[in-house]
């Protein structure tokens, strides 16, 4: 499986990032695939924090380290893993808060070359004083000299996007929050305005504000002149808004409609790989099939971020062609990865039965009577779990059945099907092939 390695090279921005734009247009444009699982369900952690940004990447690596601290022998390696990349990448930063944090997980264990280094810790802390204190005079002369008309909005605009940057590079995220705030009133182009809502929803974000970053997302999307990229990021995080609030069915529209110049730009939050896992599987779990055929199958922008997630591709392709084992043999391979993913891992249980209700329901469509063992090994399981999930959507009325469970024999009282696979399907699996 392959996946997109990021531009971002893990050291801190420099001061010109810090001060210009917001990000080059060409960051993120191409790709390079990395390997990314590595024996099926195991994922390369190096390879895997290679996709993703500075900020994002510590957060992502600090989760897998808590998810795999108390199992065997082979995840409390995965977790020093994480926590020795975690360690150097937030060395080279300015975040004291997430070191020490980083430091007090590890607890030794990894040699003295990963312990405190309390000189750095003390020097970043007392060069972050002395430059809050110049930054906040800055700020208070700055809304004195506009309130004064002795500069202009683009300066103060420079000015409180300055101070919200520098706060954000030293991880306190309310204050950049609200210096991004303050910086929006002073925006007097749609390249401004872009500019500071793409740094404003990642932090948002980043505080876990879902709901907050939601609004904000679909606010800005109604603005008129957005640049195309900005607004492929609102609709990105609107989709991942969609998708913590279990709104699947909403989440999956928004992220199969993001389109691919956005590529890896959103990688402060999500990478390719993650728009394509997150779109795909909600639309596989909320679908019917001719909207599946429609928003996945048949739309080329997505396969654009399949081919970040070749796995996730080849499960689509068994689901549509409905070859059940394989296609949840694939879901099973992903587990690992997306149980330590910092947005997706509650949620996997809940979608892999819905994919998986899903399956059953479109599976059974054509039938009057089926052996419940035809339906066992093409689900690769028995007969008796398949059983228990088919009396589930009969009890919940997904299912319009009856359970002959002597002859182990399912009944549809309903008109007679014909069995054969939807019009046009093995023309668009071969679409589908060439994109592979």
């Amino acid at each position: 499986m392959h996946f997109w390695r990021s531009k971002s090279d893990g050291h801190s921005i420099k001061p010109k990032d810090n001060y210009g734009n917001f990000d080059s247009d060409e960051e993120g444009k191409g790709h390079s695939p990395t390997p990314f699982l590595k024996g099926g369900k195991h994922f390369d952690i190096q390879a895997y924090a290679s996709n993703y940004h500075r900020s994002t990447k510590i957060l992502r690596l600090i989760f897998i380290a808590d998810r795999f601290g108390h199992a065997n022998e082979r995840r409390r390696r995965m977790q020093l893993e994480a926590l020795r990349i975690a360690y150097d990448i937030a060395k080279k930063g300015n975040d004291v808060n997430v070191f020490i944090k980083i430091v007090r997980k590890i607890d030794g264990r990894l040699g003295p070359n990963y312990d405190m280094d309390e000189n750095w810790c003390n020097s970043v802390i007392e060069g972050r004083r002395v430059m809050s204190e110049m930054l906040q005079r800055c700020a208070k002369n700055c809304e004195k000299s506009y309130t004064e008309r002795t500069i202009c909005a683009e300066d103060a605009r420079n000015v409180f996007n300055s101070i919200a940057v520098f706060y954000e590079d030293h991880g306190a995220l309310t204050r950049a929050y609200a210096f991004y705030k303050k910086s929006v009133h002073f925006c007097r182009s749609d390249k401004n305005y872009s500019e500071v809502l793409r740094r404003l929803i990642v932090v948002v974000i980043e505080l876990g504000q879902f709901e907050a970053s939601g609004e904000i997302a679909e606010k800005g999307m109604q603005y008129p002149n957005l640049n195309p990229i900005t607004m492929e990021t609102l609709r990105c995080a609107l989709g991942l808004a969609r998708f913590k609030a279990h709104c699947y069915k909403d989440a999956a529209h928004q992220l199969l409609g993001v389109s691919k110049e956005l590529g890896n730009r959103f990688s402060k939050v999500m990478a390719a790989h993650d728009i394509a896992t997150f779109g795909a599987l909600c639309a596989l779990a909320t679908f019917d099939p001719i909207e599946f055929k429609t928003s996945v199958i048949d739309n080329q922008n997505f396969h654009f971020y399949l081919d970040s997630a070749l796995e996730v591709k080849e499960l689509v392709r068994d689901f549509y062609l409905r070859r059940y084992c394989s296609c949840f043999r694939h879901l099973d391979n992903l587990r690992e990865w997306l149980l330590a993913d910092i947005y997706f891992f509650n949620h996997y249980e809940t979608l892999y039965n819905k994919i998986r209700n899903r399956a059953l329901i479109v599976y059974t469509e054509p039938f009057v009577a089926v052996g419940l063992q035809r339906v066992a090994v093409v689900f690769g399981t028995n007969i008796e779990a398949i059983e228990k999930q088919l009396l589930a959507l009969i009890n919940t009325n997904q299912i319009q059945a009856d359970v002959d469970s002597i002859n182990k024999v399912v009944h549809f009282p309903r008109h007679e099907g014909n069995g054969s696979f939807p019009q046009g399907l093995q023309s668009s699996v071969a679409e589908f092939d060439q994109n592979k």
